[in-house]
């Protein structure tokens, strides 16, 4: 970015004649501005000189609107979102709302939507039916370029899925997160019904199934490089399951939240009560079906809470094979 702008995820409203309510979408804050550094904030594109904005506005006056503006943290001077020990994410792409980039959306998502699920069985099929063909080795080349792609496909599905429900989707980026390979997508979708929530959420999960099922495919259709596409496969497996768990930051704990409409803490302390407890679990059975789904799915939770370094130790197993 040549000049400053205004952060991205700002929402405004005016309230009165003069003043406007300006809501950080991200951390909840909301700010009360004038009409004037409103107006002048939301100009504040990256791309054009704040002296510029309004050759009316004297020069002092947006010094001053800066500085107001730099010491609330509204401003941004590069694309890079975070920078510490251990983590840095860079922006690659601030959607710019048009008719096209909606339909466009829109197309994608309902794609995913109606082809993750087939190709996913699809491609389990054809593998099985000609497993003979096909050398099973771990690629350290796929398994690289599966989680790259995986991963960045995973954040684009949740922003499609997004802009396709008119959530307010702010930006995508890649980057490194706590020392690991991570992409993200800043959105805020709580304007959207809960079932168009469930499926932003899902959409990631579901674009992860749907590489898997046709890089299967591939690993039949060319033999020849059934360890790139087997590899890729795997992995991309392992992120979908891995993002369907119940924990903090994943997107099975979002879907839960949406789905049950309660506080998922109290939901999972009460599922590990149900685990522990045998006497819990046959008062449950006498309440019949809804007794026993309920026992199901605290064992499902249950299980959410392991899986995770479950899956990480597999997947650096799997890493190590490569070189083995």
């Amino acid at each position: 970015m040549k000049y400053p702008m205004t952060n991205n995820w700002l929402s405004y409203r005016r309230i009165s004649n003069n003043e406007y309510e300006v809501t950080d979408n991200i951390d909840g804050t909301v700010y009360t501005m004038g009409c004037t550094i409103a107006k002048f904030a939301k100009q504040l594109d990256g791309h054009t000189n704040p002296y510029e904005v309004d050759h009316f506005l004297p020069t002092e006056d947006v010094r001053t609107m800066l500085y107001e503006l730099h010491k609330n943290d509204l401003l941004r001077s590069s694309r890079v979102l975070e920078s510490s020990f251990g983590s840095f994410l860079y922006t690659i792409w601030i959607p710019r709302w048009t008719p096209f980039l909606r339909g466009f959306a829109f197309l994608m998502n309902n794609l995913l939507i109606l082809f993750w699920f087939p190709s996913l069985v699809c491609g389990i099929y054809v593998f099985i039916k000609n497993i003979r063909l096909i050398d099973i080795e771990i690629s350290l080349t796929g398994y690289l370029l599966g989680l790259v792609g995986g991963i960045c496909v995973h954040e684009l599905a949740h922003a499609f899925a997004g802009i396709s429900y008119r959530a307010k989707v702010f930006e995508f980026g890649i980057g490194v997160q706590n020392f690991m390979l991570c992409a993200y997508t800043l959105l805020e979708n709580s304007n959207c019904k809960r079932q168009q929530r469930i499926q932003i959420n899902a959409a990631g999960v579901e674009s992860n199934l749907f590489i898997a099922g046709v890089c299967l495919m591939l690993c039949a259709a060319l033999p020849r490089f059934s360890p790139l596409f087997y590899s890729a496969a795997i992995i991309n497996v392992n992120l979908g399951i891995l993002n369907l768990l119940c924990l903090g930051g994943l997107d099975g704990m979002a879907i839960l939240a949406d789905i049950i409409g309660t506080d998922v803490l109290l939901f999972l302390e009460n599922a590990k009560r149900i685990v522990c407890s045998k006497r819990r679990r046959v008062k449950l059975r006498k309440e019949g079906l809804w007794g026993h789904a309920l026992i199901l799915t605290s064992y499902i939770m249950a299980f959410s809470q392991i899986g995770f370094p479950l899956l990480l130790l597999l997947n650096v197993g799997g890493i190590i094979s490569c070189f083995i």
